[in-house]
């Protein structure tokens, strides 16, 4: 903040940039329903808050300014590019359960992300939306950034980034694996009444499986879902506190 104040804005340009870069891709700060303008507000804010206690190198020259600045901006989309592979995650298990469920036809905008999302999909979006504010993931991704310029201060990112890159994309082969887990208990039902429905057919010949398979399907995967609702919950907020999500972020900027 002393060297803003005395005219030197080469540490506040380099904090701005990692966190404008996070806030880019961050689940939340990120999503297309927050005004372009609010989240620049939120960058410039937190870059004024952090400027005084976070430790910042500043290079000479506007060359290495540049291309400090866009290592700074690239770590930060990074972080918020594994911040988001959670909502991912739950997207592509209720992408999943539409699919067995004949429902992957019907598809509307995520209200988050602007791209096409099945109904299940979309509600489990927005649980999981409710659930990383309820546990304060917001706060805990804030908290993140301003520990990465504790391990790496800013201005001296532009070189190691293929690494964390690596760590991103090794957190979204975990968050798959998430994603299977949260649509495993619907798409086991489905399975199950699938194979019944099988064994019935052959018992009755003339009941029709075509007719009476669909509703029951869906039925079925509503009901295992609605009982396990709050398992999923207590599921998502063990993920973003501390199974998946912080060690993620952590080890990305600690390599």
């Amino acid at each position: 903040m002393n060297e803003l104040l005395s005219g030197d804005a080469r540490p506040f340009l380099l904090i701005l940039a990692r966190i404008a870069g996070a806030l880019l891709t961050a689940p939340i700060f990120g999503s297309r329903p927050l005004p372009l303008a609010a989240r620049g507000g939120i960058a410039l804010a937190l870059s004024l808050a952090l400027a005084p206690i976070v430790p910042v190198e500043s290079p000479v020259g506007i060359p290495a300014l540049v291309v400090a600045a866009a290592g700074d901006f690239a770590l930060g989309l990074a972080m918020g590019f594994a911040a988001s592979l959670f909502f991912a995650a739950v997207q592509m298990a209720g992408s999943m359960i539409d699919q067995h469920l004949g429902m992957a036809m019907e598809e509307d905008v995520d209200p988050m992300g602007d791209e096409p999302t099945s109904t299940l999909g979309r509600f489990q979006l927005v649980l999981a939306g409710l659930v990383y504010l309820l546990v304060n993931g917001h706060l805990l991704f804030v908290s993140a950034i301003t520990d990465s310029f504790r391990t790496i201060p800013g201005g001296r990112v532009a070189c190691g980034l293929e690494g964390r890159w690596e760590t991103a994309a090794s957190m979204a082969g975990q968050l798959f694996v998430v994603g299977l887990k949260i649509a495993a208990p619907a798409l086991a039902t489905v399975l199950l009444v699938t194979v019944a429905l099988g064994f019935l057919a052959r018992t009755v010949p003339e009941l029709n499986p075509f007719l009476i398979g669909y509703p029951t399907r869906f039925f079925a995967a509503l009901v295992v879902m609605a009982l396990g609702v709050g398992l999923l919950v207590q599921a998502m907020a063990r993920e973003v506190q501390g199974a998946t999500f912080l060690p993620g972020l952590a080890s990305m900027v600690e390599r």
